[in-house]
């Protein structure tokens, strides 16, 4: 494996990384999203 080769592998991995990293955090993003209107939903609900 040249030093080419090397750079380009690490460069996608690195890509990879950074998309896995936003998708978890875009994951997280919506389940906390999700979390808030369901207790807004209930506590609709248990006022009436």
């Amino acid at each position: 494996m040249d030093k080419n080769s090397e750079y380009i592998a690490e460069t996608i991995i690195d890509k990879y990384y950074v998309l896995h990293t936003i998708w978890a955090f875009i994951n997280i993003a919506l389940l906390v999203i999700l979390i808030y209107f369901i207790v807004k939903l209930y506590s609709k609900v248990l006022k009436y």
